[in-house]
């Protein structure tokens, strides 16, 4: 988040679990930041209430197509959203209603993040290696794709037991007037750089913004199956730490720019009116927050 320019602001994490997020956060930008965490979990959500609340957090513990958020209100979007072939029943008929729960969470993050504002999210790799290409251009009609990390099979065995192939994704929601970057919607086939030795299908396809960047995608590309139809999967012969850390340096800096304060108390509701008392993130209850890092 540093690298990419966020140095604090409104946060949301649209799928906080037991607040893994929350106690990895910086505490600089937490201190400068009013946070929103949603859970759907019951258990989980009493959990992230117990360690989070008294920090000043607001938990919500429902489902995020029933919180009650404003589109445009937030400066930062970042979770490890659910993955499924499976709809979300929000009865808002936004054009990403119909899209798998994961694609789901995107089109929604980009409703609630403000122009200008960021969506980072650990994402399943099938938004960006779909055929169908219906959810990254809904996306690509509101926001630019600054960058992607393709990870290794297993990168989440030991956290959270699963093989799932999974990406980093982070977007920007697209201020009026500025040009959209579309390069990231098309598949391509996986160069010769990226194939694995033992792998001989030459015509596996991902995203054409992998086939451009190869360096983000940590692993060679294999044809591996879970049970059912092999897919395109990276996987990694070495340190997964030491990889993130070396894609992480790819990532562009200063992406982010923040809003201008607004210093005037007439103007109920602006960003101005919110920094100038304490809000949930601010210096005392971030310094409260964090002796809970460790348990995330």
């Amino acid at each position: 988040m540093r690298r990419l320019g966020f140095k604090g602001g409104r946060i949301l994490d649209p799928s906080s679990g037991i607040g893994h997020f929350l106690g990895c956060m910086p505490a600089d930008i937490a201190m400068r930041s009013s946070i929103t965490a949603v859970e759907l979990d019951e258990l989980a959500g009493r959990v992230l209430r117990a360690l989070y609340a008294p920090a000043g957090v607001d938990v919500r513990i429902q489902g995020l197509e029933a919180a009650t958020l404003a589109d445009g209100s937030f400066d930062l979007v970042v979770s490890n959203v659910p993955f499924g072939n499976y709809q979300v029943s929000d009865g808002r008929n936004r054009p990403y209603s119909r899209f798998s729960i994961h694609n789901w969470f995107v089109g929604k993050a980009l409703d609630l993040v403000r122009p200008g504002g960021l969506v980072c999210l650990i994402t399943s790799a099938w938004f960006l290696d779909q055929r169908d290409e219906s959810a990254r251009a809904h996306a690509a009609s509101q926001a630019d794709l600054v960058s992607a990390i393709r990870l290794p099979q297993g990168a989440f065995m030991r956290l959270a037991s699963t093989d799932v192939q999974s990406d980093i994704v982070v977007l920007r929601r697209r201020r009026p007037g500025e040009d959209a970057s579309m390069e990231w919607i098309d598949l391509d086939f996986v160069p010769d750089e990226l194939r694995h030795p033992r792998c001989q299908d030459k015509y596996m396809q991902f995203n054409a913004w992998y086939a451009a960047n190869p360096r983000n995608v940590l692993g060679l590309i294999d044809k591996v199956t879970r049970g059912y139809t092999p897919v395109p999967t990276a996987v990694l012969d070495g340190d997964l730490g030491a990889a993130l850390q070396q894609a992480a340096g790819l990532i562009p800096s200063g992406v982010h720019v923040p809003l201008p304060v607004v210093c005037s108390t007439e103007r109920s509701g602006d960003y101005g009116r919110r920094t100038r008392r304490r809000t949930p993130g601010q210096p005392r209850a971030a310094r409260r927050a964090h002796p809970h890092r460790t348990a995330g």
